[in-house]
């Protein structure tokens, strides 16, 4: 009570000294009614640290990642020889880098999609090492050593493909190769440190292959892939031990010509897979659940409208893998809605309210990380522009998180909610129309509060902001200044100051991708910001200073800010 006194203290202060103190003082009285949850932690940045080092002429940091303990940041550079692209590793805090891949062939390099293990140990990455244009796999520890090759000798003409992966458990690694024969795709598994490979599927039947897209269930037990394994051309679907073994096949048997979609699901308590299909009937896919083991296949979808489908890729499952939410023209043709079910098939209900014509819910919809609520954009109201609603997972009255927008777009692609399920952050238009600004707002509703500062004409917020693992901040990139250079900024979530990360930047230069770490301790990025057309690695510490409370005012041009004392 006494900090929150002495901020009032601070505060009033600032209001009577102010013209028109009794008129700002009502007017600020009443906001702070509505925004009283606008209490927000305080914090400053330390000068970026550069991780990468030094560059030969015209190199660059090419893509980067952040171990998932925090600690370490593993990148791709040209930083040797122009034009070979290597992998480094190096502390998130700042030090010297250790190369991670060993000597390659003159045309060789490492391609970006390289995989860091779940303990931070090692990092799994394809390279032409051995011979150009030949991509093998090969895992390495992240603090440096000798690369261990983990594919087996491939056939004549044979590579690993792009799509590997390490199981939760950081135990093995699950590949995709013409390992065997040339152009026969099958799928393999290996212990992360090297050994033997084991072949997942059986023998394939000719003409056969394994599909891009499986998936490892969160205990590291199965692995979910796709083949036409025993009808060529006939897609299906089917369940394997990451060790090895028999296989199941999870879907029933299809009608003429169908297949099982590459957007299939496990769930996280690692009991069902949720497929999509062409089962019943030739070219419309609906929504099915099974067991991961097999067994029989419960539709989720009602009866769709003539031509319906259900929508590809747009079906997530809830967190305690009890619900489905998914996207379908279940009512009419051309009209995506947003529908609910219970993961066996039951209790079936539709999220959305009615939509406008021509109106649609957008395929970006959310479920909050504790499983209750799904986010979503609709034109529930105007077919102009998109609005924000959150609604219970389990259906019921949705509640509008955008404000009434006078804007012609409304709210714009890539919200995202707070790993805390609290609070949603998003861009629109919802203070002058064209002028696409960054928001947060409770999930249960409340005026959203503004992020940014007064945007220069022409600026932009770009579409890629990340919310800090403890749910305390935002960063996101924007052009703020008249030279419209994307730059990135940190906020607190509840409001307050936006904070500049990078140093200045050489003219016409940009910050690239960035990350932050687990802890929401660091935030690291790619900038050309020592040397244009130089991409570097920097890295910059956030620190907490206590607390702060933010009032919302209306400035002269008649548009909300915050004043935080």
């Amino acid at each position: 009570m006494i900090f929150v006194n002495n901020q009032l203290h601070r505060f009033l202060h600032f209001v009577f000294e102010s013209r028109f103190g009794f008129l700002k003082l009502s007017f600020t009285v009443i906001f702070y009614w509505l925004y009283s949850d606008v209490v927000n932690a305080q914090f400053s940045l330390k000068s970026p640290t550069q991780l990468s080092g030094p560059m030969v002429s015209m190199g660059d940091v090419s893509f980067h990642k952040i171990s998932p303990d925090g600690q370490t940041v593993v990148y791709l550079a040209d930083q040797n020889f122009d034009e070979k692209f290597e992998l480094f590793s190096v502390p998130i805090s700042g030090g010297t880098p250790t190369r991670l891949s060993s000597d390659m062939v003159t045309e060789g390099d490492v391609v970006e999609n390289f995989i860091i293990s779940p303990d931070g140990e090692r990092v799994v990455y394809l390279a032409d090492k051995n011979s150009d244009e030949v991509f093998e796999l090969f895992s390495v520890p992240i603090s440096g050593g000798t690369p261990v090759r983990l594919n087996a000798s491939l056939a004549i003409g044979g590579d690993v493909s792009t799509d590997f992966q390490i199981s939760p458990n950081g135990s093995y690694v699950v590949y995709r190769a013409d390992q065997v024969v040339d152009n026969v795709v099958e799928l393999f598994s290996v212990p992360i440190s090297g050994g033997i490979p084991s072949k997942l599927n059986p023998e394939l039947v000719s003409g056969g292959d394994t599909f891009q897209r499986f998936l490892i269930s969160s205990d590291s037990q199965r692995v979910v892939y796709r083949a036409d394994q025993l009808i060529d051309n006939t897609i299906e679907l089917f369940s394997v031990s990451i060790a090895g073994g028999g296989t199941v096949r999870l879907n029933a048997s299809l009608v003429s010509g169908g297949d099982v979609s590459s957007d299939f699901l496990i769930s996280p308590d690692n009991k069902y897979v949720i497929y999509r299909a062409d089962q019943l009937e030739p070219g419309r896919f609906e929504l099915f659940s099974t067991s991961i083991l097999g067994g029989p296949q419960e539709r989720l979808n009602l009866d769709l409208a003539v031509n319906g489908d259900v929508s590809f890729f747009y079906t997530k499952i809830s967190s305690d893998s009890k619900r489905v939410v998914y996207l379908a023209d279940q009512s009419l043709d051309e009209r995506d809605e947003l529908f609910s079910a219970a993961v066996d098939g039951s209790d079936i209900v539709r999220l959305n309210s009615d939509l406008v014509d021509r109106g649609r819910v957008r395929n970006d919809f959310l479920i909050s990380p504790d499983g209750k609520k799904v986010v979503y954009r609709a034109n529930q109201i105007s077919e102009l522009g998109s609005e924000l609603y959150s609604v219970p997972i389990t259906g019921g009255t949705e509640v509008r998180l955008d404000s009434v927008s006078p804007a012609s777009d409304g709210v714009s692609q890539f919200f995202s909610i707070s790993p805390d399920s609290l609070r949603v952050v998003f861009r629109g238009d919802l203070i002058e129309d064209r002028v696409v600004e960054l928001f947060s707002v409770s999930i249960n509703g409340s005026p959203p509060i503004r992020l940014n500062p007064d945007l220069p004409t022409g600026g932009i917020i770009a579409n890629d902001h990340l919310i800090s693992s403890d749910s305390q901040h935002v960063v996101y990139r924007a052009s703020q200044n008249e030279q419209f250079v994307a730059e990135l900024f940190a906020v607190p979530i509840l409001g307050g100051l936006s904070k500049r990360i990078n140093s200045n930047l050489p003219i016409s230069s940009d910050v690239d991708s960035f990350e932050v770490n687990s802890s929401g301790r660091y935030v690291t990025y790619l900038a050309d910001q020592d040397t244009f057309d130089e991409i570097e690695l920097w890295s910059v510490e956030i620190l907490e200073e206590g607390e702060e409370i933010c009032f919302p005012i209306l400035n002269r041009e008649k548009r909300t800010s915050l004043v935080c004392i």
